[in-house]
């Protein structure tokens, strides 16, 4: 009886997993490196999308300043200068980003 369920709890745990890291799961941390083609948070790469690529992925990654109750839409290309971000959420898609939602910038 504890071995079924020891299996059952793994494969429960196990599931959650890939639940979490499935497509349209939104990620919230810190942006350590953000450049012109990719993004490292939480020492995971993930790649932006831009205008040549959006034919392979079906969209074009979306940057938006969060700001209280208002939301902004912002060149990605501006948070690329600055390098990073302080708290941001970030929505994935066939493992590309889909939406960068900047919660905090210091600067």
């Amino acid at each position: 009886m504890r071995k079924i369920i020891s299996v059952w709890l793994f494969w429960l745990a196990f599931s959650l997993l890939l639940l979490s890291s499935a497509d349209g799961a939104a990620l919230e941390g810190i942006i350590e490196l953000f450049d012109s083609t990719n993004i490292s948070m939480s020492g995971q790469h993930y790649e932006l999308v831009d205008g040549e690529k959006a034919s392979l992925y079906g969209f074009v990654t979306e940057c938006w300043v969060v700001q209280g109750t208002e939301i902004y839409q912002i060149d990605c290309k501006t948070l690329a200068d600055v390098g990073y971000v302080d708290r941001a959420r970030v929505t994935l898609e066939n493992g590309a980003v889909r939406k960068v939602e900047v919660l905090k910038l210091l600067q």
